[in-house]
This record gives C-alpha cells, sequence and structure tokens, in this order.
C-alpha cells in the first residue's frame, strides 16, 4: 500500500473503513495530503467510527497547526460534542 489513501477515489460509504485501516505513517500522508475540500467527508466519516477510532484522525486534524481547516469546528458542528 502507498504512504497515502486518495479519499477522491473512495465512496462515502466505504471512507470509513478505509481510513480505519490505515497504518500511522499511511494516516499521516492521507491526512497531509487531503484537499480542504475532501476535509469534510473525513469528518463525517468519522462519526460511523468509535472514539478511539475517531481520535487517531481528529488529531491530525487539529485546527491549530493545520489552517485548510481552521474554519471547521471538528467538534460541534460535525462530530456533535
Amino acid at each position: 500500500m502507498s504512504d497515502q489513501l486518495s479519499v477522491e477515489e473512495i465512496d462515502d460509504v466505504e471512507l470509513p473503513g478505509a481510513l480505519q485501516r490505515l497504518d500511522d505513517t499511511q494516516l499521516d500522508g492521507t491526512i497531509q495530503g487531503l484537499d480542504s475540500n475532501q476535509i469534510p467527508r473525513v469528518l463525517l466519516a468519522i462519526k460511523s467510527m468509535n472514539d478511539e477510532q475517531g481520535q487517531r484522525i481528529i488529531q491530525r486534524l487539529d485546527p491549530s497547526k493545520d489552517n485548510r481547516i481552521q474554519t471547521f469546528d471538528t467538534r460541534s458542528h460535525v462530530l456533535g460534542y
């Protein structure tokens, strides 16, 4: 498997499972390679994951470190926290 997943090529239904199967290096590459238009799809995919799986991704989508997502409030708007 390559160092990152092409989120654009994966169906919304299959995206949560595909993200969960990535190891940490692959997940890092996938998140770093995301187009800002794909971030909402990833956030919606997290909703169907358990807390531990979702946290692996949320930790990599830190708005204080990533200006692509500073306009998203990941906890309240998408995840319902």
